[in-house]
């Protein structure tokens, strides 16, 4: 009997259709990206090749390279101490010379594999430029640590980018700066990064890291976080390893400051920039603004804008009735979405023990089919994750449907903690929805 064999074109075929939105909405986008020399030196040849094969699809392309594991290297080869202090490297003048060498060599061997074009068509060949487009200024003394030539980024030129990128150019930044008078400054590539997004505006930024940087993220399966969420899993995780930390702390700065989304990928997988820009699901970690504006923790100042919200259901029956001191006592809990000085949305979580209570979930009557409700679930159940929560568990008697479409499942009283089982209230007969984490 023959067997049907395997059509990889077909397959292809099929992704190509599939990606073809992407493709389209990704044309003329900016999109900076920040590598570590590390994911540089597992994949140069296929990355580099996608980098320019972005660029030959119409999408504008900054790449910063990083430098730090090689600089390393070279400065032990040379017997001179440089130290690092709270995540920055200290460089003294005499490093100077390794430094500029080091640069020399990273950006020789990135423009000559850019401009090699996209692997297997040699008629494609991708224009590479780098220039002196960033202006730095020292980092200074912080703790009494003297940074020398360690600096920051003072003032990148835009204009002179995008006239590049006009061009059909890829953009090539090295990590340095140099100051009116001349100077030379050793910047982290992570800051330099987000400074160029933030000045170009650019439509996204993405951290390429190696593998053992992103592994913190593929256990815990976060793939998408604002910038809040973000401050909280940093804050959490106190072993976490600097380069994570930093690419993480930069992407929340850089939402902040404008740049709708930022993006952490595994550069040794294969194809990792294809996946997460041209397919539904991604491959990576998003840390986005979208759906977040004015979502927060609540404050006193918040007190009345939730009674206001909650009175109502609570009428209804929709919520159980909560005393003003209740709701004070429980404010830290709280997280509400603000729309011009309005409370349009509430919601509260409580621990016990490894489990996590979802309670309060109340949207504005005129704001029901915002998705805020949605925005603030989701919000809550990756701070119970990144917090290394078993599962989420909420009781409703008018929302069950809502509950169970978004991946809740029935339980019963056993599957409650002690103490919320002894306070369960046998005549509002609850339904006890559950969400394994």
């Amino acid at each position: 009997m023959s067997q049907k064999r395997s059509d990889p074109l077909g397959d292809n075929i099929d992704w190509f259709r599939q990606a073809s939105p992407y493709i389209n909405s990704m044309r003329g986008a900016t999109l900076v990206l920040s590598a570590t020399d590390a994911a540089m030196h597992q994949k140069t040849d296929a990355l580099l090749g996608d980098i320019a094969l972005l660029n030959h699809l119409g999408v504008r392309v900054v790449l910063v390279h990083g430098i730090r594991d090689q600089l390393e290297l070279a400065l032990q080869a040379e017997q001179i101490t440089s130290s690092f202090h709270g995540g920055r490297r200290v460089t003294p003048s005499e490093a100077l010379p390794t430094l500029s060498a080091v640069i020399g060599r990273e950006r020789i061997a990135v423009e000559a594999a850019l401009s090699a074009g996209v692997t297997g068509v040699s008629s494609t060949r991708t224009n590479v430029v780098s220039g002196n487009y960033i202006k730095a200024k020292p980092y200074g003394i912080h703790e009494g640590v003297d940074f020398q030539h360690t600096g920051l980024v003072r003032r990148v030129d835009a204009v002179a980018i995008h006239a590049q990128l006009d061009r059909g150019a890829v953009v090539l930044l090295s990590p340095v700066g140099y100051s009116p008078s001349g100077e030379l400054f050793n910047l982290r590539h992570e800051d330099l990064a987000t400074e160029v997004a933030v000045a170009l505006r650019a439509d996204k930024l993405i951290h390429l890291l190696p593998k053992r940087d992103m592994r913190t993220l593929e256990r815990t399966a976060i793939y998408q976080m604002s910038p809040q969420d973000t401050d909280v899993l940093i804050a959490r995780r106190k072993a976490m390893i600097e380069p994570l930390k930093v690419a993480l702390s930069c992407a929340a700065d850089a939402c902040r400051r404008g740049v709708r989304r930022c993006h952490l990928l595994n550069a040794e997988l294969d194809g990792s920039l294809f996946r997460e820009l041209f397919s539904r699901d991604g491959c990576g970690t998003m840390i986005t603004t979208d759906g977040y504006d004015g979502l927060r923790r609540a404050s006193a100042d918040d007190l009345l804008g939730i009674e206001q919200l909650i009175r109502p259901l609570e009428q209804q029956g929709a919520l159980v009735p909560r005393a003003r001191e209740q709701l004070e006592h429980d404010l830290e809990h709280y997280t509400v979405i603000e729309r011009d000085g309005l409370i349009v949305a509430c919601a509260a979580m409580f621990w016990h023990g490894d489990t996590c209570e979802l309670a309060c979930l109340a949207t504005h009557a005129d704001y029901r089919n915002a998705g805020h409700a949605e925005n603030l679930l989701n919000h809550l159940k990756r701070q119970a994750k990144m917090a290394h929560a078993r599962s989420l568990f909420v009781l409703t008697t008018q929302t069950i449907h809502w509950f169970r479409e978004r991946g809740f499942k029935a339980g019963d009283l056993s599957d409650l903690p002690v103490q919320k089982r002894e306070l369960y209230n046998l005549n509002r007969n609850s339904k006890i929805m559950l969400n394994s984490l």
